[in-house]
């Protein structure tokens, strides 16, 4: 019996180990990082060779939203997160963007794991297009 406890709980390791590892990684680009305000345009063109679906995009001037592009389900966000990001937007008077990319099972806490990818800086904008392409291939 001992070694039949044994292989379940190796074989619950190793179904946990797949939905962890098999879960896509997200991204995102918030409200007064360098990249909300410097890096539209180069967002702009990385998003341009994706699905639309991958990525949900928001321009902001003086704070209040101004557009948005792509449609990403808010399922496939962390909770509550198209108001916060307004919300920090309308604190910072942003004159920028904001984005969420990528999807992830809802089940999955984004503060407590690594799949949520975020974009602060120029650098690490090649991080959002890895992202969109594992995306791309599921």
């Amino acid at each position: 019996m001992e070694n039949l406890s044994g292989t379940i709980k190796y074989a619950l390791v190793a179904v946990a180990l797949f939905t962890i590892v098999g879960c896509n990684k997200c991204a995102e680009v918030r409200p007064g990082s360098e990249v909300s305000e410097k890096g539209c345009d180069a967002i702009d063109q990385i998003l341009a060779q994706h699905d639309e679906s991958l990525y949900r995009f928001q321009k902001f001037k003086n704070g209040e939203f101004a557009s948005e592009e792509g449609t990403l389900s808010p399922s496939d966000m962390p909770p509550g997160t198209i108001e916060q990001v307004a919300k920090e937007a309308k604190d910072n008077k942003l004159t920028g963007c904001a984005i969420q990319a990528g999807r992830c099972p809802k089940w999955i806490s984004f503060s407590k794991t690594s799949t949520l990818q975020r974009i602060e800086k120029m650098t690490d904008l090649p991080k959002l297009e890895l992202v969109l392409q594992n995306n791309q291939k599921k």
